[in-house]
C-alpha cells in the first residue's frame, strides 16, 4: 500500500511582531478570509501543497509512512547542511545546538532517517564537547516522545477506531492514545501565562476518580496533542504539559494544560487558533506517563547558554587533549592567597587532659603532598590513612575526585570536607561575609543523609532547595521557611510591589483576552474596534471620561463606568433608568445596582481566582472609598458630584443619539455585527503576544527573586546550600547569584557529564567529587547510548569516570560495613586494596544458619511469559522466588530478626513482582516508589495492586516492612542480611545485564552481617565478574564435622542417624539450632511427638495430627532457646503459626461482614420508615418524571453504597484466601512426601465468600420489595395521569431487574452448600429464595413449587445443633408463601427479643466479628471457626 499523503503543514501562521494595533483587529470577515488565505503561504517551518506536489519552503518536508521507525540505523555521524541551513534530515537539525528547539518538530517526529549523533571522541575542545553532550542529552531525554509520537500518528491516521487506549511501540515505549479530543476553552494563569482547557472521551476504566488514580496525565507530566486537519489532512503536534486533571463527568474527562516550552510562540499562537475553532481539525492525546519535561529541559538550557559564550567553569581541565599527559592541578583561588591555611581542628580526636590547639596545614605545592601532614592528620584526627590523605588532595586540587568504594565513608568524607572549609573561610577571613558552599548529591535520599550529618556535626545554618524530602525534620530547612518572617528592603520591597502590579496588570488583560477567545465578549477589546469604526459611539459609552475634575480616588470608576454604560445599553436600558438605578445604588440599594452591572456571561471559578473585578466591585469600593474619607456619612462628597454629573449629561443627550433609541433585538444585533467585524486570527496573534511579554515577565521577575533570595541567603550567613543535581540545573540563576566558591557533589559517579556541566556557576573555584566509579553507571533512558551497547557516545559515563584515566585522583581503604568474610567478595575482584575497620570484627553470628554467606546453586528454567504479558519485558524465576520467600520466613518468625534487618534484591522487575506475591502472604513489604513506578509502567503489577501489603502505610512502622527492590535502586544504601536472586538460568547461557561489573559489584556490597545469593552458579561462572565471586564460595571451609542428616530432621547430626526412616541408634543424639545436643528421646516425649506423628518406636512414618502441645514448650531444655530452626520439632510450630494466620486473616473479614449486616439493618429500618414520606414527593406531570426517579434513587442511595463496598469485600476475601493457599501450600511442602497422612487443609474463605454474595442478595431484595411497596402505594393513591404511568412502568422494570436470575443463583449456591456440608447457609439461601418467589408471584410471574425443598431443608435444620431456631424460621417462611406476603428480615433483624430465632441470628453474625488468637478450630467436615465463641461448628453444626 502507498503511504498517504500527510504532510508536515503549518495551516496558518501569522507574522505579527508585537501586539496588534486596534487597525489590525478590525478587519472585517472578508478582509481576515483574505489574511488568512495569503499567510497559508507564508508558512514558517514546513512545507505547502501545489497541486499534488510537495514544495520545501525552509525546510524538507518528510511524510508519514506506514513503516515502523527503524532501529538499526539509529544514528549518522554526518550533519550535512542545506545552503538555507537545516539539515538533509528535518527542520531541527541544526548545526548550531543553540538553535535547535528541545521539544522535537512535527517533521522531526515523522523523519525516518537516521539522527545525527557525534561520537564521543578523546579530543574535543569545549564547544564540541558541549555540542556533544547537548545532542545525546536531548536524544535521552525526547526520543521516547519522538517513538511514541510517531507511533501515535500512525495509529490515529489509520487505526483511530480500537477501544484499547495503551499502547507501545515496537522500541517498547509505552504511552497511551486517547481520541475524541475537544478544546474546552482558554485560561490565563499568574504565572505560566496561557492554559488550555482540554476534555476528551475517558475510557471506561478510568471514569469518574479512577482516572486520579492512574498514571494518566499526571501533573507536570507531558502529553502531546495531535492534530490532523480536515480540509488538508496536515499533522502538527502541540507538546503540552498538564497542570491539572479533573474526574471525568460521564464519559468526558477534563485536563488543563500549558504550553511545555512556554517561549514558542508559534506553538501557543496554533493552540489558540485550535482553542477559538479557527483552525479545523481531528485531535489526538498522546501520554507519557514517565516523561518529565522539568527532568531535561532546564539542564539542556544550561548546555545552550554555555555553547553561546563558547565556555564554561573548568574548561581547560574537562576538555583536556588526550595528548596533554602532565596535568597541574593548582589549588582553588581562594587557597592561593597570601597566608591562607586550612583549619582541621574540629576534626581531631579528643583526648583527656590535652589542651587543645589549632591544627592547620597548607595546600600542597607542585603537586606533591606532603607525607608529613598526612601522617598528622591520621594521628591526631579521626580520619583513616584515605581519608586523610583524601581530604589533604581534595583540599590542595581546584578539580578533585575520590574515590570511595562501598562502605569507606564517602558521606563522612564530604561532611569533613564541608566542616574544613567552612572553618577555614572565617579564619582567614573573619571579617568577610559567609560563602555558602553548595552541596549536590543525586538522590534525594542521599542529600537528607549528608545534610543531617552536616547537622550532627554542628553545622545547622544549612539551606535545602526542593521538596522532596521524605523527613519531616527537614521542613525547617527548606528555603521557604528559612525566608518567612524575614523582611525586605525598601529597595527589594518596592521592586516587589511593581512586578506585583505589573504582572496583575497584564494577567487581568490575559483573562479578559482568554474570556474573548473562549467566547465571552470583552469591552477592553470591542472598544478597539469601535475607536475605528464607530468613535461617536465608542465617545457615548465614555462621557464620564470627560469629567476634569473627579478625585484621583475614583479613578477605578472613571475607567470602568464606560464598560458598565455599554453593558446596560446591551441589556435594554436608557439612560434616565441608568441615572436613577446609579442614585439609588449610591442610597446603598446595592443589589439593583449588582443585578445593573452583571456581565453578559459569568466569569470563570478560574478568571475569579486572578482576583478581577467586576465593574459592580469597583464602584462600590468607590463609593465605600469616598465614604470612608468623609465625616459625616451621608455626605458622599466627590463621588457623589461625578455621578450627579453623569447623570445630567446623560439625559441631555438621550434624545441626540440613536443608539439609545433601539430596541433590545436592535441593540443585540447591532453587538453581533461588530463581533463579526473583528478578526479572530488577529484576537490570537494577540493573546500570544500578550502571551510573550507575560513570560519576558516573569523571566525577569524570577531572575530578580532569585537575586533576592541569594541576598538573603548571605544576610543570614547561611553555610550550606544543598539540593539534588535536577534541581542544580532549575535553581542555577540562584546559584549564580549566590556567588558561590566551593562546589562538593557526592554520588558523582551516578551523574552524567552533561547534568554535572549544566549545574556549574563560573564563580566556582573548587570542585570537589566524591563516587565509586566501579559502582552503577548514570542511569539513562536510551540504552543505545550507553557504554554497554556502543563505547563511542558513552553517555552513561560520568565526568568522574572519564576524568579518573587522566588525571590524579583519591582512594578511600578502609571499609567500615560488611563483616571481613563478606567483604573478601570484593577484594576478590575490583578493590584488593581494601582494608577491613576493626569493629566489622566484633558482628555476631547469624542465628540458625551457621555461615554468613552461602550460595543456594540450582539449574532450574527461568520463566518463560507468552509474548505480549506484563512480564514478557522482564525475567523471573519462580524457583527462586519461592525459596527466597520461604528464607525470609525462617529467619523472621524462628530465628527472631525484625524485618527491616532483611533486603531483597533482584536485578528484573518481573521478579520483584514474583517474589512480592510469595512475600506479601506472610509479612509487610516495602518498595521504594521507583520501583513501583517501575512495575506500574511495566503493567507487571496495577495501579491499586500494591496494597497495605506492600506499601508504606501510615500506620505500619518501618520496622515491620522487608525492604524488596531492584540492584540499580538500593546503591548506596545497606542492610544487615542481603538476599540475592539473579533469576537467569537457561539453556542458551544468556544472562543479560547481570554481565555488567558495575552491577556484580553494587549486589555483593549491601551486606552487612549475611550475604545469601540463589542462583545457576555453573552459567554465572561463564562471566569473569561472577567467577570471582563464585570462587570465593568455593572456597569457603564446611561448616563442621557433622552429618546433615537427608531425612526429616534436617539436622546437623553427631554421626549418621537413622531416626527419621527406621529405628534410632541407641542413645541416639541430635545438634539443635542452638548447638546444644541432646537425646532425642527425651525430646520426643518432652514435645508430645506421639500426638504429632505417627510414630514406630524414636522413627517418624506418617503424620496424625491430634493435639498441638504448649507452644512455649518448644524450647531447648539446655539453654532454654527456641528450637523453631530444628526441622524434626518445627512442624508443630509450624502449624501454630498456621492456624494463627488464619485467624488473624479471618478475623477482619468477619467483622466486617459483621459491618455490613449491621449498615443493612440500620438502611432498612431508615428507608422503610420514610417510605410514606417519599410516596408523597412521587407527583404526577411532565415536569415531575425527574424529580419522581430522583427521589426513589436518593432513598436507595445507602443500599447501592452497600452493594459498591461488597464488590471491594468480595475482592479482599480473594486476597486473604490466595495469601492463606499459598502459606498453607508452603506447610504441605515441608511434609516430606514419604510419610503417611497429612493435616487437613480446607479452604476456611469460602464460607465468607457465600456469606458475602448472601449480603449482596439481600441488598437486591431489599431495593425490589422497597420499590414493590412504593410502586403498590402510588398505585393506590390514584389520579394517574400518563407521567406517572410510565414512572411506574419504570419501576416494574427496576424490580424484575434485580430480581433476574437470582433465583436460580440460590439453587446453585444451594448445591454448593450441600456438596460442602454448609447447613446454615444452605437454609439462609433458602429463606433468600422464598423472599424472591413472593416477590415474583406479587408481580404476577409464575414460579416453580417450594414443597419438595421445604421438606429437605426442614429435616436439613434436624441434624444442626441450632435446629430450633432454624426449623421456626423455615416453618416463618411457609407460612409467608403460604399467605402470599414478604418478609425481608427473617433471620437479621436488629433488636430481636431474647431466645427469638432473628436474636439467635444476631448473635452469630456478633460471633463471626470476634476470632480469639489461638482458639481456631476445624471441624470434620473441614469448617474453621472459633473455639471460644461457638461450642460447636456453627455451619454444620
Amino acid at each position: 500500500m502507498a503511504p498517504s499523503r500527510f504532510y508536515y503543514l503549518r495551516p496558518y501562521v501569522s507574522l505579527l511582531p508585537s501586539l496588534p494595533a486596534a487597525s489590525d483587529i478590525t478587519t472585517s470577515k472578508a478582509e481576515a478570509a483574505g489574511n488568512c488565505a495569503d499567510a497559508a503561504d507564508k508558512v514558517e517551518d514546513g512545507a505547502r501543497l501545489i497541486g499534488d506536489e510537495i514544495a520545501p519552503i525552509l525546510s524538507p518536508c518528510n511524510t508519514l509512512e506506514h513503516k515502523a521507525r527503524s532501529a538499526a540505523t539509529l544514528f549518522d555521524s554526518t550533519l550535512r547542511l542545506e545552503k538555507d541551513g537545516f539539515s538533509h534530515r528535518h527542520d531541527n537539525d541544526h548545526c548550531k545546538v543553540t538553535d535547535i528547539k528541545i521539544l522535537p518538530t512535527t517533521d522531526e517526529i515523522i523523519c525516518t532517517k537516521p539522527a545525527y549523533m557525534p561520537e564521543k571522541g578523546a579530543n574535543l575542545d569545549a564547544l564540541k564537547l558541549l555540542d556533544v553532550h547537548f545532542r545525546q542529552l536531548r536524544f535521552d531525554g525526547t526520543e521516547q516522545i519522538v517513538d511514541a509520537c510517531y507511533d501515535a500518528f500512525q495509529r490515529a491516521v489509520w487505526n483511530n477506531n480500537s477501544l484499547q487506549y495503551r499502547f507501545e511501540t515496537p522500541r517498547g515505549v509505552r504511552y497511551s492514545l486517547l481520541g475524541d479530543v475537544k478544546f474546552e476553552g482558554c485560561r490565563y494563569h499568574r504565572y505560566d501565562g496561557a492554559l488550555f482547557r482540554l476534555s476528551f472521551d475517558c475510557p471506561s476504566d478510568l471514569r469518574r476518580f479512577a482516572l486520579l488514580k492512574s498514571d494518566l496525565f499526571g501533573t507536570q507530566k507531558l502529553c502531546s496533542l495531535i492534530a490532523i486537519h480536515e480540509e488538508t489532512s496536515e499533522i502538527n503536534v502541540i507538546h503540552f504539559e498538564v497542570k491539572e486533571r479533573q474526574p471525568s463527568e460521564g464519559s468526558r474527562a477534563t485536563i488543563q494544560v500549558g504550553l511545555a516550552d512556554k517561549t514558542d510562540m508559534m506553538k501557543v499562537r496554533e493552540a489558540t487558533q485550535y482553542s477559538k475553532g479557527l483552525l479545523k481539525a481531528k485531535f489526538f492525546l498522546v501520554n507519557l506517563p514517565n516523561v518529565l519535561p522539568v527532568s531535561f529541559m532546564p539542564a539542556l538550557q544550561r548546555l545552550q547558554a554555555c555553547y553561546q559564550s563558547g565556555t564554561f567553569p573548568f574548561a581547560d581541565t574537562i576538555a583536556l587533549q588526550l595528548e596533554e599527559t602532565e596535568v597541574q592541578l593548582l589549588p582553588p583561588e581562594y587557597a592561593l592567597q597570601s597566608g591562607f591555611k586550612y583549619d582541621v581542628s574540629s576534626l581531631k580526636t579528643e583526648i583527656p587532659g590535652m589542651v587543645h590547639q589549632d591544627m592547620l596545614f597548607e595546600p600542597m605545592k607542585n603537586s606533591v603532598a606532603d607525607a608529613a601532614t598526612i601522617a598528622r592528620l591520621q594521628q591526631q584526627t579521626t580520619l583513616d590513612d584515605g581519608q586523610a590523605t583524601a581530604l589533604y588532595e581534595n583540599l590542595s586540587r581546584r578539580l578533585a575526585f575520590t574515590q570511595g568504594p562501598p562502605g569507606t565513608g564517602k558521606t563522612f568524607l564530604g561532611v569533613a570536607e564541608a566542616e574544613v572549609i567552612l572553618k577555614s573561610q572565617s579564619r582567614n577571613a573573619p571579617k568577610a561575609p559567609v560563602k555558602p558552599l553548595v552541596v549536590i548529591c543525586m538522590t534525594n535520599h542521599a542529600l537528607d543523609d549528608f545534610v543531617e550529618s552536616l547537622i550532627a556535626r554542628g553545622i545547622d545554618k544549612v539551606v535545602r532547595l526542593g521538596n522532596r524530602s521524605t523527613h519531616e525534620w527537614m521542613a525547617q530547612y527548606k528555603l521557604q521557611k528559612v525566608k518567612e518572617g524575614k523582611k525586605l528592603s525598601s529597595q527589594d520591597w518596592y521592586t516587589l510591589k511593581t512586578f506585583t502590579k505589573e504582572n496583575d496588570e497584564i494577567v487581568n488583560l490575559g483573562i479578559e483576552w482568554a474570556s474573548e477567545l473562549s467566547g465571552s465578549p470583552s469591552f477592553r477589546i470591542l472598544r478597539d474596534h469601535l475607536k475605528v469604526h464607530e468613535p461617536e459611539i465608542l465617545a457615548e459609552f465614555e462621557k464620564l471620561d470627560a469629567n476634569g475634575d473627579i478625585s484621583t480616588d475614583l479613578k477605578f470608576l472613571r475607567m470602568s463606568s464606560a464598560g458598565f454604560t455599554f453593558k446596560y445599553w446591551l441589556r435594554g436600558g436608557d439612560l434616565t433608568d441608568l441615572a436613577s438605578l446609579l442614585d439609588r445604588g449610591l442610597a446603598n440599594d446595592f443589589s439593583a445596582l449588582t443585578l445593573a452591572s452583571q456581565n453578559i456571561q459569568s466569569q470563570s471559578q478560574e478568571e475569579l481566582e486572578f482576583h478581577q473585578q467586576s465593574d459592580e466591585e469597583i464602584i462600590r469600593n468607590a463609593f465605600r472609598n469616598a465614604k470612608a474619607n468623609t465625616s459625616d456619612s451621608l455626605d458622599l462628597s466627590a463621588l457623589q458630584k461625578a455621578l450627579d454629573q453623569f447623570s445630567q449629561r446623560s439625559q441631555a443627550n438621550a434624545s441626540t443619539h440613536k443608539i439609545w433609541l433601539l430596541n433590545l433585538a436592535e441593540r443585540k444585533a447591532l453587538f453581533a455585527s461588530w463581533v463579526q467585524e473583528i478578526d479572530e486570527f488577529a484576537l490570537c496573534q494577540a493573546f500570544t503576544e500578550l502571551h510573550r511579554r507575560h513570560q519576558a515577565h516573569q523571566r525577569a521577575r524570577w531572575s530578580w527573586v532569585q537575586e533576592s533570595d541569594a541576598r538573603l541567603i548571605q544576610q543570614l550567613g547561611i553555610q550550606i546550600v544543598a539540593l539534588t543535581a535536577a534541581g542544580a540545573a532549575r535553581n542555577w540563576q540562584f546559584l549564580d547569584a549566590l556567588k558561590p566558591e566551593t562546589y562538593i557533589i557526592e554520588e558523582a559517579s551516578e551523574l552524567t557529564e552533561p547534568i554535572t556541566i549544566a549545574a556549574l556557576v563560573p564563580s566556582i573555584q573548587h570542585l570537589i567529587k566524591i563516587g565509586d566509579p566501579l559502582q552503577l553507571r548514570p542511569h539513562v533512558n536510551q540504552q543505545v547510548l550507553s557504554t554497554e551497547h556502543d563505547v563511542r557516545y558513552r553517555l552513561d559515563e560520568s565526568l568522574f569516570e572519564r576524568m579518573m584515566h587522566k588525571i590524579p585522583y583519591s582512594k578511600l581503604n578502609m571499609q567500615r560495613r560488611a563483616h571481613p568474610e563478606v567483604a573478601d567478595l570484593l577484594r576478590a575482584g575490583c578493590y584488593p586494596f581494601l582494608v577491613d575497620h576493626p569493629k566489622t570484627m566484633a558482628y555476631p553470628t547469624i542465628p540458625g544458619i551457621q555461615q554468613r554467606m552461602f550460595w543456594l546453586d540450582h539449574n532450574l528454567i527461568e520463566d518463560h511469559p507468552e509474548p505480549g504479558s506484563s512480564l514478557a519485558k522482564s525475567h523471573s524465576n519462580k524457583y527462586e522466588a519461592r525459596f527466597i520467600a520461604e528464607a525470609v520466613k525462617y529467619l523472621v518468625q524462628h530465628q527472631g530478626f525484625s524485618m527491616k534487618q532483611i533486603t531483597v534484591l533482584t536485578p528484573y522487575n518481573g521478579q520483584v513482582a514474583q517474589i512480592l506475591t510469595h512475600l506479601k502472604g506472610f509479612c509487610n513489604v516495602l518498595l521504594n516508589d521507583a520501583d513501583k513506578e517501575s512495575l506500574v509502567a511495566m503493567r507487571i503489577l496495577p495501579e491499586d495492586d500494591l496494597g497495605s501489603e506492600s506499601s508504606t502505610a501510615k500506620d505500619i512502622p518501618l520496622g515491620s516492612l522487608v525492604r524488596l527492590t531492584t540492584i540499580d535502586n538500593y546503591q548506596g544504601e545497606e542492610n544487615d542480611i542481603i538476599i540475592l536472586s539473579t533469576v537467569r538460568s537457561n539453556a542458551s547461557n544468556q544472562i543479560g545485564f547481570l554481565a555488567n561489573q558495575n552491577r556484580i559489584n553494587v549486589a555483593i556490597s549491601r551486606a552487612r552481617n549475611g550475604l545469601f545469593i540463589v542462583g545457576n552458579a555453573s552459567l554465572l561462572y561463564q562471566n569473569s565478574g561472577w567467577k570471582q565471586v563464585i570462587d570465593v564460595f568455593k572456597n569457603l571451609p564446611a561448616p563442621c564435622g557433622l552429618h546433615q542428616c537427608q531425612g526429616l530432621c534436617g539436622e546437623d547430626c553427631p554421626e549418621i542417624c537413622d531416626i527419621c526412616l527406621g529405628e534410632p541408634k541407641r542413645d541416639n543424639l541430635i545438634a539443635l539450632p542452638c548447638k546444644c545436643i541432646v537425646k532425642v528421646t527425651e525430646l520426643d516425649d518432652k514435645f508430645q511427638m506421639s500426638k504429632m506423628y505417627k510414630m514406630n518406636g524414636s522413627a517418624i512414618v506418617g503424620v496424625n495430627i491430634t493435639a498441638l502441645p504448649d507452644k512455649e514448650c518448644l524450647k531447648c531444655p539446655t539453654c532454654g532457646s527456641s528450637i523453631a530452626g530444628s526441622r524434626r520439632y518445627a512442624l508443630s510450630l509450624q502449624i501454630h503459626e498456621h492456624n494463627n494466620l488464619i485467624g488473624s486473616l479471618l478475623a477482619p473479614l468477619g467483622r466486617q461482614l459483621w459491618r455490613l449486616m449491621v449498615s443493612v439493618n440500620i438502611t432498612q429500618s431508615d428507608i422503610w420508615k420514610d417510605l410514606s414520606e417519599t410516596c408523597k414527593q412521587i407527583q404526577p406531570g411532565p415536569l415531575a418524571v425527574k424529580n419522581n426517579q430522583e427521589v426513589v434513587s436518593q432513598s436507595l442511595a445507602g443500599i447501592q453504597s452497600i452493594q459498591r463496598e461488597m464488590e471491594r469485600f468480595e475482592s479482599e476475601i480473594k486476597l486473604v484466601q490466595d495469601a492463606i493457599l499459598s502459606y498453607t501450600a508452603s506447610l504441605v511442602s515441608s511434609i516430606p512426601e514419604n510419610l503417611e497422612g497429612g493435616p487437613l487443609l480446607g479452604i476456611p474463605t469460602l464460607p465468607y465468600l457465600l456469606r458475602g454474595e448472601r449480603v449482596t442478595i439481600r441488598c437486591n431484595i431489599l431495593m425490589a420489595k422497597y420499590l414493590f411497596d412504593v410502586y403498590t402505594t402510588v398505585k393506590a393513591r390514584g389520579q394517574l395521569d400518563d407521567h406517572l404511568n410510565l414512572f411506574l412502568e419504570i419501576l416494574q422494570e427496576n424490580i424484575k431487574a434485580n430480581l433476574k436470575g437470582r433465583v436460580e443463583r440460590l439453587d446453585q449456591l444451594m448445591i454448593q452448600c450441600e456438596a460442602m456440608n454448609l447447613k446454615r447457609l444452605e437454609v439462609e439461601f433458602f429463606l433468600q429464595k422464598i423472599c424472591m418467589i413472593t416477590l415474583e408471584r406479587r408481580l404476577g410471574q409464575q414460579t416453580e413449587g417450594t414443597t419438595a425443598q421445604f421438606k429437605h431443608i426442614f429435616e436439613l435444620c434436624k441434624s444442626h445443633r441450632s435446629a430450633k431456631q432454624l426449623q421456626h424460621l423455615v416453618l416463618s417462611a411457609d407460612r409467608f408463601i403460604k399467605e402470599n406476603t414478604v418478609s425481608v428480615n427473617l433471620d437479621d433483624a436488629q433488636n430481636a427479643p431474647k431466645d427469638t430465632p432473628q436474636a439467635v441470628a444476631q448473635l452469630f453474625w456478633r460471633n463471626l466479628a470476634v476470632f480469639e488468637a489461638g482458639k481456631l478450630a476445624k471441624c470434620a467436615s473441614g469448617h474453621f471457626y472459633c473455639s471460644s465463641n461457638f461450642a460447636y461448628c456453627p455451619e454444620c453444626g
